[in-house]
């Protein structure tokens, strides 16, 4: 468990943010850990990257010590909404030799904040302190080479349509915010995360049988949320106090499903499936109960489940339990180039998928 207690101006100084450095971070962390879930075609062209120009550093960084750790000066925290890649690497390449040391000790002894183990693999912890050996900014340096080059072989491409997903998702949650405020926002990106008495707690190993093992406790002055379509679920990005050169909490949280189809018009899908049903299928671009759909849409409940019944026999609709709660969302299109982007997919047990940081 990770408590995270927030100071009393930290919700004022809560944002969203779109970084391009933590999405390929997230790429790679996703290929190592849980490669089925990338679409075909992205997981070939990676191999084909990682192998031809030779980014053997960064892949092994990237996919985390044995407990899921990655160093977290690999990935910058975004200092505003829109960050440049350009930027986010000078960060990454200029980053105090201190902090490095720091990250890289966690990273080959284990995690302070989740008691996660460190590098399990003996040949990865000698090619690493081998470069290492040449100083804490070479390592840098080579590390935000690297990842350029992956990112122009791999994600430049479809940066555009990912970003216009990331863009569409936090107008979704400002949405959120608006009408129901943080506390509803926080509790919807992940199960594994809860606001409690004015902070953040953060249980790795809630979707287990097994208690948590471990209790840390730090303070943020803010919170820095990112979208992320190669997240199967949150991940949290956490500074022990001891760490040197702190920087925000920063959640990094899956998308949410897309919206409907962008080539079907709205009269067209009254005129297929029904002008009740088409306005169910719109009212469904974010999560909706049926009771949420019937206040939303001036309906009766039984008449909401009716429909839905019908949308979901003919796979227009995902149904997902949460809690107490039964939550439907149209199902989006594919693309064999992108990650899926249908409900969140459910991790494996253990807190693996939850611990970047």
């Amino acid at each position: 468990m990770i408590r995270v207690t927030l100071g009393a101006d930290a919700l004022a100084g809560t944002r969203f943010a779109i970084s391009p450095i933590h999405t390929v971070g997230q790429l790679l962390f996703l290929f190592h850990r849980r490669p089925h879930l990338l679409a075909p075609a992205l997981r070939r062209r990676l191999q084909a990257a990682l192998r031809e120009r030779d980014l053997g550093l960064v892949a092994r960084l990237m996919r985390g010590s044995h407990g899921g750790y990655t160093p977290d000066f690999m990935t910058p925290r975004p200092r505003t909404f829109h960050a440049d890649l350009h930027t986010e690497l000078h960060h990454l390449a200029t980053t105090p030799a201190e902090r490095i040391g720091y990250d890289m000790g966690e990273f080959l002894n284990g995690s302070s904040v989740t008691g996660a183990p460190g590098v399990a693999s003996k040949p990865d912890a000698v090619a690493i302190l081998n470069v290492l050996g040449h100083g804490e900014t070479h390592l840098a340096h080579t590390l935000a080479d690297q990842l350029h080059h992956l990112w122009d072989a791999v994600l430049a491409p479809a940066w555009p349509q990912l970003r216009d997903r990331m863009e569409a998702d936090i107008a979704q949650r400002a949405a959120t915010i608006t009408h129901d405020g943080y506390t509803t926002l926080i509790n919807q990106l992940c199960p594994t995360l809860t606001w409690r008495d004015g902070g953040l707690d953060i249980d790795l190993w809630r979707d287990t049988a097994q208690p948590d093992p471990h209790h840390h406790h730090t303070t943020a002055d803010t919170i820095v949320f990112t979208p992320s379509a190669f997240a199967p679920t949150s991940w949290f990005c956490v500074d022990a106090e001891s760490a040197p050169h702190k920087q925000p909490v920063t959640i990094v949280y899956p998308l949410l499903p897309d919206s409907a189809p962008a080539a079907t018009s709205a009269a067209g899908l009254a005129a297929i499936v029904g002008e009740t049903r088409a306005r169910i299928l719109a009212a469904l671009a974010a999560p909706r109960t049926t009771g949420q759909l019937a206040q939303d849409l001036h309906l009766t409940a039984g008449t909401i489940s009716y429909h839905l019944q019908l949308l979901h026999q003919a796979g227009l609709v995902t149904r997902v339990r949460h809690a107490r709660q039964v939550l439907y969302q149209q199902r989006p299109p594919t693309d064999e180039h992108m990650p899926p982007a249908g409900p969140p997919v459910i991790a494996a047990p253990g807190p693996l998928a939850d611990q970047r940081d």
